[in-house]
């Protein structure tokens, strides 16, 4: 498990244990546990908030005795978010597969799959200390993207929002861009074009649900 270090501090060295052994498994399992946790660290921080949320969709409120909802409802939706990301990073895997070879590259799908899942520590890494934060500043909630940077409501807060400074996006984007270069044999501006692709495809994805949920 010396790839998790590696990864982060000597990704060249990561890459090459990849090559030779992809992984994948275990990096998923790594990603999305940390990912549980932060997101799970985020929400029941947020809990009160999060019960008035779920208590305001009950037309009569919460039946007495069935308290359990508000706790089952929470745990449903952090699953339900970790589902819609696993579908998100294979859909980058098809997609990388798919290209690999136009740009010169080897495809192998379990080296693919390598790539993709380790590419996504620095995001769990992300969602970790966002966790941590919310959980020590309990009561307190502070804004992490650059959406607070614009007005309410419109498309460039919706954009903006989507560069988190602790999600690391950035750099997990980096990192399979090079993971494409370094095991399947890509070429690099290629790696980094469907990268960052991949990369905008999403935040665009995410800007319009938020808006078609907005909209009357």
């Amino acid at each position: 498990m010396s790839v998790i270090h590696d990864i982060l501090v000597f990704p060249k060295r990561a890459f090459e244990k990849i090559k030779e052994k992809p992984f994948w498994w275990q990096g998923f399992a790594v990603v999305f546990a940390s990912q549980f946790v932060g997101i799970s660290l985020q929400v029941w921080s947020n809990y009160e908030y999060a019960s008035q949320v779920i208590a305001s969709g009950i037309p009569q409120g919460i039946p007495e005795g069935a308290e359990w909802i508000v706790p089952f409802t929470v745990f449903m939706t952090t699953v339900l978010v970790l589902v819609v990301m696993l579908m998100f990073r294979f859909v980058d895997a098809i997609v990388i597969n798919l290209l690999a070879r136009p740009l010169g590259g080897q495809p192998n799908f379990s080296n693919v799959l390598g790539v993709v899942a380790w590419s996504g520590m620095p995001s769990a890494l992300g969602a970790l200390l966002r966790g941590l934060m919310a959980f020590l500043s309990y009561g307190f909630h502070f804004q992490t993207g650059l959406g607070v940077l614009a007005s309410p409501e419109t498309i460039l807060r919706g954009l903006l929002s989507g560069f988190e400074i602790f999600s690391f996006w950035l750099w997990s984007a980096i990192l399979m861009a090079e993971g494409m270069v370094r095991v399947l044999g890509c070429k690099r501006w290629g790696s980094y074009l469907v990268a960052f692709g991949l990369w905008v495809l999403w935040i665009l994805l995410f800007v319009g649900l938020v808006f078609f949920k907005g909209s009357p």
